[in-house]
């Protein structure tokens, strides 16, 4: 399926990557340990697994994707939105298969 069909049908996932764009970093920082620390809404299942996460490597990586990759998402669907119609449907018709 063309980004173009995905970004136009998900409303939601637009909203969700401009609102993690918008968040100032300290907010997002709180708002990934209020959700992953070990009281946190996910954090109280991993710690009853035994999983901590809090102030980790793995808490570090998760926090920049969350701040990151909006900023990606954004570039990269301006950039599949600008992709011409017309070399998509060539595409199709020399086998393409989405």
């Amino acid at each position: 399926m063309p980004m173009r069909e995905i970004s136009s049908k998900v409303k939601s996932f637009k909203c969700g990557v401009r609102s993690a764009l918008i968040l100032p970093p300290a907010v997002a920082g709180l708002l990934l340990l209020m959700t992953f620390g070990r009281r946190g809404w996910i954090g109280g299942l991993l710690s009853y697994m035994d999983i901590q996460l809090p102030f980790t490597m793995a808490a570090v990586v998760m926090a920049q994707l969350f701040v990151g990759l909006p900023i990606y998402i954004k570039t990269a669907a301006q950039g599949f939105m600008g992709v011409d119609e017309r070399l998509e449907l060539t595409a199709m018709t020399l086998g393409d298969s989405s």
